[in-house]
């Protein structure tokens, strides 16, 4: 693993890389949750790595400006498919976002190279007229195939509010509900606090969504 300090949406912000030994298939970025850091997604970027996915950690620049972060996933893809700043250019990338970070994800999901994304119990925020959500719109819009992982509604998944989504993406290609899972099951690795708030994790609910993801690196990035 390497951390790079890179400039996105004008701010400085580490980025871990995970590199694959020998040559790689694609990229994934993985986007922590709010209040979260990169380190939260480093198991997934691990597991990703180690099926020869050269993989992407980032901390957002943007604590609660979900477009700024979506931009800046953008900035990402844009590196990686048009710079050696990560090694060689890589031509396919999927996007991997948990809570808000699936929500800052799926605004970036429509950008060039972008071949899929998985949200991850993902979030979802009221616009400012208060009738529609923001992901809901951009769901709309999205040609980018589709993975959601999802926990039954709780307080800590707004009710499980990104479910709306399956119904208005494009090409949804799976939409799997993760029987007894709490939001803290989606990232890897978790903490007490989370854990707290959000209830307990359980290694067999982990290992289904870490499936989820390396079948979507299968599938897209082969």
């Amino acid at each position: 693993t390497e951390t790079l300090a890179l400039n996105l949406e004008s701010k400085t912000v580490a980025v871990d890389v995970y590199k694959p030994i020998g040559p790689h298939t694609g990229a994934a970025i993985l986007t922590h949750g709010g209040f979260r850091n990169r380190k939260t997604m480093a198991e997934h970027a691990m597991a990703l790595a180690e099926r020869g996915v050269l993989t992407l950690a980032p901390n957002m620049p943007c604590l609660f400006d979900h477009r700024c972060n979506a931009r800046a996933i953008a900035e990402l893809v844009h590196l990686l498919r048009n710079s050696e700043t990560f090694g060689k250019s890589t031509p396919r990338v999927m996007l991997v976002g948990f809570s808000a970070g699936g929500l800052s994800s799926l605004l970036a999901a429509d950008t060039p190279g972008v071949v899929g994304f998985v949200g991850l119990d993902a979030y979802d925020h009221l616009l400012s007229n208060q009738s529609e959500r923001l992901g809901v719109v951009a769901a709309r819009r999205l040609a980018t195939e589709t993975l959601l992982l999802r926990a039954p509604p709780s307080s800590c998944n707004a009710q499980s509010v990104a479910a709306s989504w399956r119904s208005e993406l494009k090409v949804l290609w799976r939409d799997e509900l993760v029987e007894g899972a709490s939001h803290c099951d989606f990232e890897a690795p978790t903490d007490w606090m989370c854990r707290l708030a959000c209830g307990d994790t359980n290694a067999s609910r982990q290992s289904i969504i870490r499936q989820g993801l390396l079948d979507a690196a299968a599938r897209w990035l082969p």
